[in-house]
């Protein structure tokens, strides 16, 4: 989901990390290295007492309740800016 909404914004300067596992992919978003989208639940249940900043899609044409995250303290380069404010701005297409 998170490659066709970059797709659909015209991203196409990124890079893909792959993580076997939830808690590889919550502490590679803590560190700073990369955004990933999950479940709200799964956030709340689970991970709320981490150092992550939750990002509400405005239009959200998912199954489930989904959050953007990434850590509270990282500085937002230019990457981090466009897709944000893409996905704050409610400028995807359902």
């Amino acid at each position: 989901m998170l490659l066709e909404i970059l797709r659909q914004k015209k991203i196409d300067y990124y890079k893909i990390i792959k993580v076997d596992t939830l808690e590889g992919i919550i502490n590679a978003v803590e560190a700073g290295v990369g955004i990933t989208l999950l479940p709200t639940q799964l956030i709340k249940t689970n991970y709320s007492y981490r150092s992550l900043a939750v990002i509400k899609p405005i239009k959200n044409s998912l199954n489930c309740p989904t959050q953007f995250i990434k850590r509270k303290d990282y500085p937002m380069d230019d990457i981090y800016e466009v897709f944000f404010n893409t996905i704050i701005n409610g400028y995807l297409k359902n």
